[in-house]
């Protein structure tokens, strides 16, 4: 006879039983007694949310959010062990965000766990033109675990410490000061809570009760393997479409695993870290470390006169420190006349240059008043140039709208 771990999926308890037999176990844990590590109390608070999910529709919606929850698990479940927290905050994205990384509240929190942008300061979490790491799964993790663990350090009760993650600690210190108690349920009990904390906290908890072992409750589950995920370092950018094509990776995954990116190409730095599954890595070093493979889609451009950095960024709308990072050769005082660029582009729906006639040499003295009809490509047409420059001598996108009685800056003749 000998010992054999039955891992049960979330909460980080391994249940051991006897084996006489040479066939394999239930992998996924839905056998012994359910064991939660924040206690769930099967009260009025917790009973009404989990009745909730009785509701086909509720039902449909969290086997959904449980599906999406997997591409993540591996990597949230490792950090709630390394942090030595409890497993059930797994669930806190459950009720945040449903499991959704693009996920934007009305509020303007973001990401998995809904994290508003003084929090993300505070956390180290970077917002800038490039990024919004509040929907980095991997670092908005961290930061969030960081927020909890704060809350629970100051009240040493972890359904406290949910609680304030919702509505902040000085509405939480305000509730129990009135309501004169530390017990969540009695602050529910007293309606002394915002109404949206006090069904967040049994809602998570009652979320946990049902997800935590989905299967026995009758809920989805999968028996493949999640992903597991690793960062790689790139030496330039790179458009992860184009990338995750030759590395074979599925793009959705991939987007999935990078959803702070701003554009579909990543940041003009050097080693920045993209995410991705384990699993692809070999390929993905493979076409890295192919000088030849062509990895962002680009025209090439000869500087002519009026041209300016600021001109060329606002047309082809992108950061300045794009330009300048692909062309390390030009600068904002030096950006002669003659010049050959690489303008990259970074983002779906930029219809490139023709390199040959991009832009004539006519001047634009007059002015055209649109009429209903009109278009930036028919306005183009009728004087003979490329929709580019007459999107460019306007300050125009290429996508931009016009409309009737507007009025554009056209060639004399």
């Amino acid at each position: 006879m000998h010992a054999q771990e039955y891992p049960d999926w979330l909460s980080k308890k391994n249940i051991t039983h006897d084996i006489t037999s040479s066939v394999l176990p239930a992998k996924q844990g839905h056998i012994g007694p359910q064991v939660f590590e924040i206690p769930v109390p099967y009260n009025n608070a917790v009973h009404a949310e989990r009745s909730i999910f009785e509701y086909t529709h509720n039902k449909t919606e969290l086997d959904k959010t449980i599906k999406r929850s997997l591409v993540f698990r591996t990597y949230i479940m490792k950090i709630i062990g390394e942090r030595k927290l409890p497993a059930e905050l797994f669930f806190v994205a459950f009720v945040e965000s449903n499991f959704n990384p693009n996920a934007i509240s009305w509020a303007g929190a973001a990401g998995l766990w809904q994290i508003m942008d003084f929090n993300a300061k505070n956390t180290g979490l970077a917002m800038d033109e490039w990024q919004d790491q509040r929907h980095d799964f991997w670092k908005s993790t961290v930061a969030a675990f960081r927020l909890l663990e704060s809350n629970y350090e100051y009240y040493k009760n972890w359904y406290l410490a949910i609680a304030a993650y919702n509505c902040g600690r000085g509405a939480l210190d305000k509730a129990i000061k009135k309501a004169g108690t530390r017990d969540f349920f009695q602050l529910v009990a007293k309606n002394a809570l915002p109404k949206e904390t006090a069904h967040y906290v049994p809602r998570i908890l009652a979320v946990a009760s049902l997800a935590s072992y989905p299967g026995r409750n009758g809920y989805y589950y999968s028996w493949d393997e999640v992903p597991e995920w690793t960062q790689i370092s790139l030496l330039s950018p790179i458009d992860i479409g184009i990338f995750a094509q030759k590395a074979g990776i599925p793009e959705d995954i991939i987007q999935k695993g990078n959803a702070e990116l701003s554009y579909r190409v990543t940041p003009p730095v050097k080693n920045h870290l993209l995410k991705i599954p384990l699993q692809y890595k070999a390929g993905a070093e493979a076409v890295l470390g192919n000088t030849d493979q062509k990895l962002v889609n680009h025209s090439v451009y000869t500087l002519r006169s009026g041209d300016t950095l600021y001109g060329l960024s606002r047309h082809y709308d992108m950061p300045i420190d794009v330009l300048l990072f692909y062309n390390p050769h030009v600068s904002y005082t030096k950006f002669p006349v003659g010049t050959t660029i690489v303008i990259p582009f970074i983002k779906d729906g930029v219809a490139p240059p023709n390199p040959r006639r991009a832009f004539s040499d006519k001047v634009f003295t007059k002015s055209c008043t649109v009429m209903k009809g009109d278009s930036l490509f028919s306005i183009a047409a009728k004087h003979d140039i490329t929709v580019e420059e007459l999107a460019y001598k306007n300050k125009l996108k290429l996508t931009s709208v016009i409309k009737p009685g507007d009025a554009l800056n056209v060639p004399a003749q």
